[in-house]
């Protein structure tokens, strides 16, 4: 290798790792260790980069598929992020029962408050009159929440079955 080639090289470097960093700065700038979003985001700020890449410059016949793949995966990533599963029927418990109105924690799920003497019933929806339109609301809510992490919990499957079988076929 000459001194030209060596000299091409080191500007190519140069040129594609100033452009990285301008191109992760803002997720690197928002990552936190704590929470297993931000490694999401990273992984889908990857994919929709590889996607568009392979896209727009992908020399294989099979370039456009793989692409499509890469962009499955990050909106798999980005709809695990946003975690907006089931707002419909959310939507639908909200408009029956009303808002949660929890006195003590400001809407967060909890059934009673102690006393002196033990425990009383507060309704924490606006439209729950009974204790048993309370157990009622309460028994929808957590099959929503069932449904919700059942959902979250296949779109992860998904996302890491697709990774785990083309991963080793996404270069080109």
């Amino acid at each position: 290798m000459n001194v030209f080639e060596k000299a091409r090289d080191v500007f190519y470097d140069v040129k594609y790792g100033i452009g990285n960093l301008i191109y992760w700065l803002p997720i690197v700038w928002k990552d936190r260790w704590f929470d297993w979003i931000f490694m999401v985001r990273i992984l889908e700020h990857k994919m929709r980069r590889m996607a568009k890449m392979t896209k727009e410059r992908g020399w294989q016949e099979c370039s456009p598929e793989k692409a499509a793949q890469m962009l499955v995966c990050a909106d798999l990533c980005k709809r695990i992020r946003d975690d907006e599963y089931r707002q419909y029927e959310l939507a639908q418990h909200k408009k029956h029962w009303g808002d949660l109105n929890c006195p003590i924690c400001g809407g967060f799920l909890c059934d009673c408050f102690p006393t002196e003497g033990g425990y009383y019933w507060v309704a924490l929806y606006e439209n729950v009159k009974t204790k048993k339109d309370d157990e009622l609301a309460g028994k929808e809510m957590s099959a929503i929440r069932a449904l919700q992490e059942k959902d979250i919990e296949d779109d992860i499957e998904l996302l890491f079955y697709i990774m785990r079988t083309k991963l080793r076929e996404w270069w080109d």
